[in-house]
């Protein structure tokens, strides 16, 4: 799952429609949270295959991820990538998701370490 409000409010709200209302909620949120100058200036993409992110959520078990189908997924990823990858790359480390948790771990705080602001 993906933790920016920013990609909520980009394109990944197609990702599950949302009602008009419902998205009007969400750039409230947005807005109030977020101005101009604090926008994210870099991303840290933990990265994972489809069919992973799909049995991790399987696993843990939680009511509102149980029915994604493994299209949700796979869809998803591409977005992320296109995002991620495409015009922000310049801007994002990705870190290997498939990697142990203490691994992932030391590798997301080199990653946060090597960003200068």
């Amino acid at each position: 799952m993906f933790r920016n409000i920013g990609s909520q409010t980009s394109k990944f709200h197609h990702s599950v429609p949302l009602k008009k209302e419902q998205y009007d909620i969400l750039l409230n949120v947005y807005d109030s949270m977020i101005d101009t100058d604090k926008r994210s200036s870099h991303f840290i993409y933990v990265r994972v295959d489809p069919e992973i992110a799909f049995q991790r959520a399987i696993k843990r078990g939680r009511p509102e991820e149980r029915n994604l189908p493994l299209s949700y997924f796979t869809d998803l990823h591409s977005l992320m990538d296109e995002w991620l990858l495409g015009s922000n790359s310049s801007k994002t480390t990705v870190v290997d998701g498939l990697k142990d948790a203490e691994l992932l771990y030391n590798d997301v705080l080199s990653a946060i370490n090597s960003i200068t602001f």
